[in-house]
């Protein structure tokens, strides 16, 4: 089995050297510090939302497999080892005036995945959203 949250590190809590400076500059800390703890919120919803299509997967194969063993077996009754009901994941986006916007999103498991779908998409929407934006650019803004 997969290990999971290996490219999420936590991020270190500067509470100390926080209170110590000035205002203005533990906004621009702050700032930094809610920036990089939304990249790492949804970047661990991601990885969330691959190991629940993985475990769907899983379940899928499964019954499948069962099925097979039931109809040899001559049992007529059906067997489904998951039920699915509504999942939602946290993602933070960020509006164009800075402001942080906590949200959810759905993920829709009432069907089997289908081959071709990559769970990775999201990672990757995210990687390119995180890149467009620097930390920086969003803390200059705000000062």
């Amino acid at each position: 089995m997969k290990k999971l949250l290996t490219s999420v590190p936590a991020l270190p809590l500067e509470s100390q050297n926080f209170i110590e400076t000035d205002p203005k500059e533990r906004i621009k800390i702050g700032l930094k510090q809610l920036q990089a703890q939304s990249e790492r919120i949804n970047l661990l919803s991601a990885e969330l939302e691959r190991a629940i299509l993985e475990f769907q997967a899983i379940a899928t194969q499964v019954n499948q497999d069962s099925r097979f063993v039931r109809v040899q077996q001559r049992h007529a009754e059906r067997f489904k080892i998951c039920e699915y009901r509504s999942v939602y994941l946290p993602i933070i986006r960020q509006k164009s005036g800075g402001r942080f916007v906590v949200a959810s999103r759905s993920i829709d498991l009432s069907k089997p995945p289908k081959p071709q779908q990559k769970p990775f998409s999201l990672v990757q929407k995210l990687r390119r959203w995180i890149t467009r934006k620097p930390a920086s650019a969003i803390s200059e803004s705000h000062e």
